[in-house]
């Protein structure tokens, strides 16, 4: 059954679509290519699971392909005479993968300080109830400035409503299981190809194996 989106917001991106320049040759930087303010558009509406593909992030590279999808992560983003730091970003993505193996495991692993650590990014958020008419019951649904904002309550959408979310044994990627999320509740990976990558990996590992043995 389809989810509805329980996060309102919709970001606003560049046509001309984003860069990553090093300052000082060290620290990366996001910047919009485009020169005026009034150049951007519209992105679609959230579809509830960036969250994932954000904390799935581990390298510059792999951020800017994120904001070209979706926008800046902050309104700095979209300025011309600003960017976003990567680093700073990259460290929240590592952050959010920490929390969604804490929130799996359970406690001791989900401490006191990580619920706190929770608690702080929701206080960035607005909630409201609202009727959602597929699952015909009232839910909360959140209204945030940033997108970043945004994928923090996406985030606590999921591990409070028990989303099922497992990591992929072949990337080691989040991915949500069972009903409306895409894949098997039994699933082990995020897609067909890395099922297939992996199976295809153990049995090179078993021949090379089996002829060092001979």
């Amino acid at each position: 059954m389809a989810r509805l989106p329980l996060v309102e917001f919709r970001n606003q991106r560049d046509p001309k679509g984003y860069r990553l320049e090093w300052e000082c040759g060290v620290q990366p930087l996001i910047r919009r290519n485009g020169r005026v303010r009034e150049d951007l558009k519209d992105c679609l509406p959230l579809g509830g699971e960036e969250y994932l593909e954000f904390a799935n992030v581990k390298d510059a590279e792999g951020l800017l392909d994120f904001v070209q999808r979706y926008g800046a992560l902050t309104w700095m983003g979209n300025s011309v005479d600003c960017g976003e730091r990567a680093l700073g970003f990259l460290r929240v993505a590592q952050h959010m993968r920490e929390m969604l193996a804490a929130v799996k495991s359970g406690p001791p692993r989900l401490s006191d300080e990580l619920l706190e650590d929770l608690s702080f990014n929701a206080l960035r958020i607005q909630t409201s109830l609202i009727w959602d008419p597929v699952n015909k019951r009232v839910v909360w649904q959140s209204r945030t400035s940033e997108l970043i904002d945004s994928l923090w309550a996406q985030l606590i959408q999921a591990v409070t409503r028990g989303d099922q979310l497992r990591k992929c044994e072949y990337c080691d990627d989040w991915f949500g299981v069972g009903m409306g999320a895409g894949r098997r509740a039994d699933a082990k990976f995020c897609s067909d190809d890395h099922r297939a990558a992996f199976n295809n990996r153990a049995r090179r590992q078993r021949n090379t194996s089996g002829a060092a043995n001979d």
